[in-house]
């Protein structure tokens, strides 16, 4: 009985041993990685099946509320990304950062 303690922090310490790291490991988990790469894809685009070659000009340019900066997506197609922005703008005393939204009132894809 006296050993008790010993034996349930040993097993505690096998399983955080165990146990992926996901913060600060060198690579994200299987799910995690598939979300992004899904949310950076633009294969999903209309743009892009209607011509693969040619990039959307709604792309250009990413919509603030009073001004407009250039895109880090320009030349490309859309993808959930463009709208749902992280850091992409982090270093733009402009814009900055933002947590999966989007700078302007109205987002910026032609709807039909």
């Amino acid at each position: 009985m006296k050993y008790y303690p010993l034996i349930l922090s040993c097993l505690a310490m096998n399983l955080l041993l165990q146990a992926p790291s996901y913060a600060g490991g060198d690579s994200d988990p299987a799910e995690v990685a598939i979300g992004e790469r899904l949310f950076l894809e633009t294969r999903f685009a209309q743009a892009y099946y209607a011509n693969p070659a040619k990039a959307d000009p709604v792309m250009d340019n990413t919509v603030l509320l009073n001004n407009t900066v250039k895109s880090p997506f320009a030349g490309k197609t859309m993808n959930c990304r463009a709208c749902h922005m992280v850091d992409e703008h982090a270093k733009n005393p402009i814009a900055g950062m933002r947590s999966y939204a989007d700078y302007a009132k109205r987002p910026p894809c032609p709807c039909p």
